[in-house]
């Protein structure tokens, strides 16, 4: 086997560009979709551009396609840009439930320890008494806050309609990787990426781990 080469700063930056895109994009087979990492970092800053168009993700992709002349690349980033910004506002409606699942925790469990240490006197309750109170309550209300960001959750998914789109995304911004990495003969191993899918034809499990697995670019 040949020695891996090293390449010049605009070769990496490119090839971490499709590490990047490829990682990023494995994230949205099933909600909760990564969207802030997608819109924090914006290569776009006029307000006069739609938040997606101005993120590095979408300046990835019409960049590879249009170097490449990948029209199909291009017609299901378009197709998936289409029905993502349909989708925004049910992310926003879980997010807020979450926020007030979080705020109802907070204020159970403290209404709780404030409540129990104002009467501990008065019941003649051990001084230690607040803090197993509210320490139970704690406990109770994380089961039923997990019990309903699961509902909630699963309720985002089944809307969610995208995944074997996705997944084509991912494959094709895969073999683009996987070509520039034999092209240039650098090591697959130094693009790995954390998935909890394995059905990817041009990406392959170097670690299974059950629930996740490591991934690698499938370099003929």
């Amino acid at each position: 086997m040949s020695k891996k080469q090293t390449i010049d700063g605009k070769k990496r930056e490119y090839v971490n560009d499709l590490r990047y895109a490829v990682d990023l994009l494995d994230g949205f087979r099933r909600p909760p979709l990564p969207i802030h990492e997608l819109l924090k970092k914006q290569v776009v800053k006029s307000p006069l551009v739609k938040p997606l168009e101005r993120t590095r993700l979408n300046a990835i992709i019409l960049n590879v396609s249009k170097e490449k002349k990948d029209k199909v690349l291009e017609k299901k980033w378009e197709e998936f840009k289409n029905v993502f910004v349909k989708f925004v506002p049910y992310i926003n409606e879980y997010e807020a439930k979450a926020r007030r699942l979080n705020m109802i925790l907070f204020l159970a469990v403290g209404f709780a320890v404030f409540g129990t240490t104002l009467l501990t006197p008065q019941l003649s309750l051990p001084i230690w008494a607040p803090g197993i109170i509210g320490l139970s309550v704690f406990i109770v209300s994380i089961y039923f806050y997990r019990k309903k960001d699961l509902e909630n959750l699963s309720r985002l998914r089944k809307r969610w309609k995208l995944g074997n789109l996705v997944r084509e995304l991912v494959d094709i911004m895969a073999l683009h990787l996987s070509t520039y990495i034999q092209d240039n003969n650098l090591n697959p191993a130094d693009f790995t990426l954390d998935s909890n899918f394995k059905d990817y034809n041009n990406l392959e499990v170097i670690e299974d781990h059950k629930k996740w697995y490591r991934l690698a670019p499938k370099v003929r």
